[in-house]
């Protein structure tokens, strides 16, 4: 049985958010979206870190919002930078970084990818942290129509994302002041472990 539209629609919302926070810098654009995007934040809760998270960008939002958006965004790019792209990051963002050389193999990854007909950007490691989130979005997509992409992702996040997103995630709200970046800390726990839920979930039905 296939997942509804609905479903799939804001699991993919969820995702797109967290590959548009972390696969690059912020664009421009982004950081003006976001405050248009401030009423569309839901108000159910789903589980912790994901209510955390959406509490933490209303914080962010309220803070911010009588501020011009270019700077709110200079302010965002100059984190990322800091964060994610200096000599020195202040967090590792490849699954090798964070697990024992033995127990991950950036091979067994791509195989994943090439296994569900993916293919990641030629220019990042194939285990980078955004590179992963979006291959589980290009198996969400799929669920549309193709109930084999469910035990897809179930089993990728089982023996991949699930096993280090949390390290990464505490990594980042440790190392930022930055009310945004500590918001896509417990977004992508939460995404993980909402996806993770869903998943084990529907492959029981």
């Amino acid at each position: 049985m296939s997942v509804p539209e609905s479903v799939v629609r804001t699991r993919l919302q969820l995702l797109d958010f967290l590959l548009h926070a972390l696969a690059d810098a912020p664009a421009e654009a982004f950081a003006t979206e976001l405050f248009a995007d401030e009423a569309t934040l839901p108000d159910a809760e789903i589980n912790d870190p994901l209510d955390d998270g959406f509490e933490r960008l209303r914080e962010f939002y309220a803070a911010n919002r009588d501020r011009p958006s270019e700077e709110v965004w200079r302010d965002l790019v100059t984190e990322y930078a800091r964060l994610f792209e200096s000599e020195d990051p202040a967090v590792a963002t490849t699954e090798s970084a964070h697990r024992p050389a033995e127990e991950v193999e950036e091979s067994d990854v791509a195989e994943r990818y090439e296994a569900a007909g993916w293919s990641p950007p030629a220019d990042a490691p194939a285990d980078a942290l955004w590179v992963e989130l979006a291959f589980v979005r290009h198996l969400v997509a799929r669920q549309r129509e193709d109930d084999a992409a469910l035990d897809a992702e179930r089993r990728f996040l089982d023996d991949h994302l699930l096993r280090w997103a949390d390290d990464v995630a505490e990594a980042l709200a440790d190392a930022t002041e930055s009310t945004f970046y500590r918001a896509i800390a417990a977004v992508l726990l939460g995404v993980t472990t909402f996806e993770a839920a869903f998943v084990t979930e529907r492959a029981a039905e």
